[in-house]
């Protein structure tokens, strides 16, 4: 009789192990969930603020190679511009500016501002 005790016991500190696994796993997984939710959310709203801030283009200046002055306020309004700096020695800037100029029908919706120092 005291056998079969010993087997019981055994079966249920077994049965409980189980029970503390499975708790032990829906824990771990419900706080690794909120982790990743908690992530997803800072990231959407990083993803956001930087939607805002680059909506707004700083104050600048700078001088045409005409010698005139040109700032944000020579920008078209409301029309996405697309800042380039470039360097008229550099083989790899020539080549953009080149695939921008061959292509530039597909960018009617927006404004190149190449700038760059040459001296």
């Amino acid at each position: 009789m005291g056998g079969w005790r010993y087997v019981l016991n055994l079966k249920h500190e077994l049965v409980m192990h189980k029970k503390t696994i499975v708790i032990v796993i829906i824990f771990g997984a419900l706080i690794l969930l909120a982790y990743l939710g908690y992530k997803v959310i800072t990231k959407t709203q990083e993803k956001t603020n930087i939607s805002k801030r680059l909506q707004t283009i700083p104050e600048f200046e700078f001088m045409t190679l005409k010698e005139e002055l040109f700032s944000n306020k020579n920008l078209k309004p409301n029309q996405s511009t697309i800042f380039i700096y470039f360097n008229s020695e550099c083989d790899f800037c020539q080549h953009e500016a080149q695939t921008i100029s061959n292509h530039i029908d597909k960018f009617n919706a927006v404004q190149f501002v190449f700038s760059g120092y040459q001296h």
